[in-house]
């Protein structure tokens, strides 16, 4: 069961939630040296990016970009 709608805004409840989800996306990213999206949420001067959402109950990046044998949903 989903708990949040899909682009429902989606954001790390503590500092392993992010580094998951930071491993898991933007670690894989090809736009990842030219993203500020977790350097702008950790540091607190972004609460809530328009590109971190859910999606079918996960929670994923909508700016990702990747090969596609890279996708990680």
């Amino acid at each position: 069961m989903n708990i949040y709608p899909d682009g429902h805004p989606w954001r790390p409840v503590n500092g392993s939630e992010a580094e998951n989800f930071t491993e898991q996306w933007c670690d894989n990213c090809l736009k990842d040296e030219g993203c500020n999206i977790p350097y702008s949420v950790l540091s607190g001067q972004n609460d809530q990016p328009n590109a971190w959402v859910f999606k079918k109950g996960r929670a994923i990046c909508t700016n990702f970009d990747c090969d596609l044998d890279q996708i990680p949903y």
